[in-house]
């Protein structure tokens, strides 16, 4: 039962109705092992997902973190330092499979193309210890750009206005999210500003030493601040936007140019309830894309330069 009752905790397993009365009780095999002890390992050694609403089973996993391992800064491979922080990455698809193509009205021919990721991110560490996600300072590495195929940039997701980062889900388990009501700054990029590398180039709109956070705090209408803090289990699904080049048109031009995603993370390791001090971890999470080969598994080509996903139940319409 004890071994039930973490792997719940851990992969959120246990299926219950609104007034949390379990509907049906879980075995073990179905999850890959004779008892729970077994499952928990079998699941944890493939970093499976915890079980939520808005990420099915049946939701395509287009980038998913590797096990422990995390980036410093001045790293350019990564270092397993613990297995901390679980991420999981799938795309909110359109109806044509295109990315969002927005447009201002108040300035003259002025356009901009988005996609919109789903995030599962989750602290899976049972123990002490807490882990702040810098979301708003997230990005993703892209190749190739309008000036030069073998070009590496980062576009960084959008951090202010209607398309800012949004909890989509949480584990509803005690508060599962703290989010902090203040102006607070990037504990891993002190010194470079967002959009740091959007198309090759320095952002014109911050100052490269101000990072003072320009989203919303506010609880209430699901915006997220700066840091959000998940406590050990826990989980949160968020939903972010990600500027395209102005050639992305469908998805799988992004998601195949698309090489990972980076999130400042920091573990504080409970320092507050163990007489051992020690610093906390400051560290990028990445959550690498999958090739270009796997991604044509899930899309169809149709005439007309048209695109359709080969399951259309997983489609998730804006």
């Amino acid at each position: 039962a004890d071994w039930r009752e973490l792997a719940n905790r851990r992969f959120n397993i246990v299926s219950t109705s609104r007034t949390n009365r379990i509907i049906r009780e879980p075995r073990p095999k179905p999850y890959g092992g004779a008892d729970w002890r077994a499952a928990y390992r079998s699941m944890s050694s493939c970093s499976r997902m915890p079980k939520n609403r808005i990420m099915s089973k049946r939701s395509t996993l287009f980038a998913k973190g590797l096990k422990g391992a995390v980036l410093t800064p001045g790293e350019s491979l990564p270092r397993k330092r613990g297995d901390f922080v679980g991420v999981w990455v799938t795309v909110a698809h359109t109806d044509d499979c295109n990315t969002r193509l927005i447009r201002y009205p108040t300035e003259e021919d002025q356009e901009s193309r988005f996609i919109e990721l789903h995030l599962c991110l989750q602290n899976t560490r049972s123990g002490y210890g807490t882990v702040d996600f810098d979301i708003a300072n997230a990005s993703v590495q892209i190749i190739g750009s309008p000036r030069d195929v073998n070009d590496l940039w980062f576009s960084d997701v959008v951090r202010s206005g209607p398309y800012r980062p949004k909890i989509l889900y949480r584990k509803r388990e005690g508060e599962s999210i703290r989010m902090r009501k203040k102006k607070c700054k990037s504990f891993l990029y002190p010194e470079v500003g967002n959009g740091r590398h959007l198309y090759g180039k320095e952002s014109q709109n911050e100052s490269p030493t101000d990072l003072t956070c320009t989203c919303d705090h506010l609880n209430n209408s699901g915006s997220l601040s700066c840091l959000t803090t998940l406590q050990p289990f826990e989980f949160v699904i968020v939903s972010v936007h990600v500027p395209c080049a102005p050639d992305m048109r469908f998805e799988t031009e992004f998601l195949s140019r698309a090489i990972c995603l980076y999130i400042p993370v920091r573990w504080n390791n409970g320092a507050n309830q163990s007489k051992y001090k020690k610093p906390a971890i400051d560290c990028l999470a990445s959550a690498p894309f999958l090739p270009e080969a796997d991604i044509w598994k899930y899309y169809m080509e149709l005439p007309g330069d048209c695109l359709t996903l080969t399951d259309r139940d997983g489609l998730v319409s804006a």
